[in-house]
């Protein structure tokens, strides 16, 4: 290498990188899916291009090839996922290519998906101009979304059967609905892809309980099809189109097919930001922070900070998708440093076996965390040594024995106690004498507090009270009447 200075090494590294997050960081939508992933494709080249420029100018070593050339320019700016990238994107070209190719191939059927209300107006021959509707490719839109987030494979009829609908004459619309029908998840969808067509989304379940079918819906007119939701919503979903949200809504109806009326794709879909398809899948054997956080069995926030303190040792994280997540993805050399980072800050450290945190006794036992923590407070000497993680807040993890013993004093103190049948609390007793809570502790001032042994206490929606005995409850009311 030439004189290069790691600042500046460090700044074009930066700005390929930035580069490179833009290009795939493009959201698909219905209305760019037919240029999303040529168009990633160009871009990357033209980097790739311009890192090859760049690294030239610094580099003095030869090489046998270009990909050789290449390998030593992406690692030279911390591009190593590059090629990966590559691959990727010409997977998604050509899996948009294959879908198009699909439509085509797919007759249309002589009948017609969802036909005219009968109050929708026809067009008469000779009857004036009418404004041409755009196309919006919907259909293509829906099956790319099965194919990529649901696993389903578009091409194969056995999960996938697809009806393309004609139109009559004299309709007003000019492109029939397509009834697409996926038996892998129980779910069909009638899609247009002239503009002003609602598309719908059905539970293929829940239909066939109510007698229906997706070919006997596909008969229905839009008005009949939004009555039936409206009897039925948890059979489907109705989706006003939306360029910015429709992927999401999409795919939010295909998980959750369930109507309201009057509610927008914007207003009821997952983070719009997960529409990134640019972005690889996370190969085989690496995993995210979520996965390493139930790996290691930590908080996932330890894992992000130990990600943090390791940045410059694990060098190039690739970015990736899983599921719709756009993540870091760990390889298993990154894994593996990632543990033993942690394992050396103690932080893998396990309590016995059985060993329970104070909110999770809290919990089992239908207590407060804080009502439990006072406990373990007040008793830390007959406790003895507690297990404590080395994270966040330094939580405690008590062993089976020790959670006896907390148990054991909620018990004494009232905190374990259901108030038995027949005793009173103080303010029933009041209301038994029809006195006021103050005349009532007057009267209980009279009584010598022996009489009123044993003081019972009973945990009442998690407030301990004392609670009185008929026999107890009985001296009160004869006090009182001595007293009246």
């Amino acid at each position: 290498m030439s004189g290069e200075s790691s600042t500046g090494r460090a700044s074009e590294a930066y700005f390929f990188r930035s580069r490179l997050d833009n290009i795939l960081g493009a959201r698909l939508t219905a209305e760019n899916i037919d240029s999303y992933a040529e168009d990633a494709l160009t871009s990357v080249i033209g980097l790739v291009d311009q890192t090859l420029t760049a690294y030239r100018e610094v580099s003095t070593q030869d090489h046998e090839t270009s990909y050789d050339e290449e390998t030593a320019a992406f690692e030279h700016f911390g591009l190593t996922d590059v090629g990966v990238v590559l691959d990727h994107i010409q997977g998604v070209a050509s899996e948009i290519t294959n879908i198009d190719q699909l439509i085509t191939e797919t007759p249309a059927e002589q009948r017609i998906h969802v036909p005219p209300d009968q109050t929708s107006p026809n067009i008469t021959p000779g009857s004036g101009e009418f404004d041409e509707k755009r196309r919006i490719p919907r259909l293509k839109t829906v099956l790319f979304i099965l194919s990529q987030d649901f696993d389903v494979d578009v091409h194969n009829p056995e999960q996938v059967q697809i009806s393309p609908g004609t139109v009559g004459e004299g309709m007003m619309r000019r492109l029939g609905y397509t009834l697409v029908d996926v038996p892998a998840l129980n779910r069909s969808v009638l899609v247009c892809d002239e503009e002003g067509n609602a598309t719908f989304i059905f539970n293929n379940e829940v239909m066939a309980e109510i007698g229906q079918s997706p070919e006997l819906i596909a008969e229905l007119t839009k008005s009949q099809i939004r009555e039936l939701l409206l009897a039925n919503p948890y059979m489907g979903k109705r989706l006003i189109y939306d360029s910015e949200y429709f992927v999401p809504g999409i795919r939010d109806a295909i998980t959750r097919p369930v109507y309201i009326e009057g509610l927008n794709a914007s207003e009821n879909t997952e983070n719009a930001s997960d529409d990134r398809y640019l972005y690889p899948a996370m190969p085989e054997g690496y995993n995210w922070n979520y996965g390493l956080a139930g790996v290691f069995g930590i908080p996932s926030y330890v894992v992000d900070e130990a990600v943090a303190s390791l940045s410059a040792e694990l060098g190039d994280v690739l970015t990736a998708r899983y599921g719709v997540n756009i993540t870091q993805a760990f390889s298993p050399e990154q894994q593996e440093r990632i543990r033993q980072h942690l394992e050396t800050q103690g932080m893998l450290d396990r309590p016995p076996e059985g060993s329970l945190t104070a909110r999770r006794i809290a919990i089992r036992n239908d207590l407060t965390p804080s009502t439990v923590q006072r406990i373990i407070d007040e008793h830390r000497v007959e406790l003895g040594e507690i297990f404590t993680y080395n994270w966040g807040e330094h939580e405690e993890a008590l062993t089976p024995g020790q959670q006896g013993y907390i148990l054991h004093i909620l018990d004494e103190y009232g905190h374990m106690r259901e108030v038995p049948e027949g005793y009173l609390t103080r303010i029933e007793v009041a209301h038994e004498l029809g006195l006021a809570s103050s005349a009532l502790n007057r009267v209980l001032r009279k009584i010598h507090p022996s009489t009123l042994e044993p003081e019972y206490r009973a945990r009442i929606e998690d407030e301990l009270t004392t609670v009185y005995s008929p026999e107890q409850v009985a001296v009160i009311i004869e006090a009182h009447n001595i007293r009246g």
